[in-house]
């Protein structure tokens, strides 16, 4: 079933951009919200990094028979290590992928219960046993990633990984290259009504969960205008900002 489901997912992704129906018959939520922007985000002749591999290895699925059900799944290309939520809204609809995530390097998921036992659902808001919910989590991640930030000292976040270094570099290459022409803001959110977290057999949890990022630049008294590269050009439909411009 995991693996049927990735391939008619991996069609509707190789297939005709506004082939609308075939997507959402195969993608839902995060997943289906990757694909439907991918050709405007993915820059011409970079390879697009939302492929699902021909084979994947499951790695748990949904405890009992409540809907909606889950299949946690697994697989590895070009050496990148993803990870997959394929979801079961109803017993009259197939499974469908939910979310798809690539791993970082020298990550790992703790372990998960057994097959047999299952995997439990948690709620997102939920947070006993844990150090904070994983609603909190996120919440505090998305507030340490904002630019410009007041302070990024958390006790449930930390920002070591390369996704997070990554963004906060960038945010401050973004506002030096304004320099005194124009101010530079970034946000983040989490698409929460899409989160989803699964307990570990540690009692932990694995949350799966998509951000959205708005950019908004806008000149100073000392510019005129703002000339966008090619690349922001193409996400905001313009190549001159006399006001302000929000990428989304």
């Amino acid at each position: 079933v995991g693996n049927r489901t990735l391939d008619v997912a991996r069609e509707a992704m190789t297939g005709n951009d506004k082939d609308v129906d075939a997507r959402k018959a195969a993608l839902v939520g995060p997943a289906l919200r990757l694909a439907e922007v991918k050709d405007k985000f993915v820059p011409e002749g970079q390879t697009d990094a939302f492929v699902v591999p021909p084979t994947s290895t499951v790695l748990g699925v949904s405890r009992g028979r409540d809907w909606p059900r889950y299949i946690l799944s697994t697989a590895q290309e070009d050496g990148v290590q993803s990870l997959y939520v394929l979801v079961q809204p109803d017993a009259k609809t197939p499974f469908k992928l939910q979310t798809t995530g690539s791993m970082q390097a020298g990550a790992s998921v703790p372990a998960l219960p057994g097959l047999a036992d299952g995997v439990e659902s948690v709620a997102v808001d939920a947070g006993a046993g844990l150090v904070a919910s994983p609603q909190k989590v996120l919440d505090a991640y998305s507030a340490a990633l904002a630019y410009p930030t007041k302070s990024r000292t958390s006790s449930v976040v930390n920002l070591e990984d390369a996704f997070a270094k990554g963004i906060l570099a960038s945010s401050a290459d973004a506002a030096d290259a304004l320099g005194k022409l124009g101010t530079f803001k970034r946000t983040h959110a989490d698409f929460a009504d899409d989160t989803l977290a699964f307990k570990l057999a540690d009692g932990g949890v694995l949350v799966f969960a998509q951000f959205g990022r708005r950019d908004l630049l806008e000149p100073t008294a000392k510019a005129k205008e703002l000339v966008l590269s090619s690349t922001l050009a193409k996400l905001a439909g313009r190549s001159k900002v006399t006001d302000h411009v929000q990428l989304d």
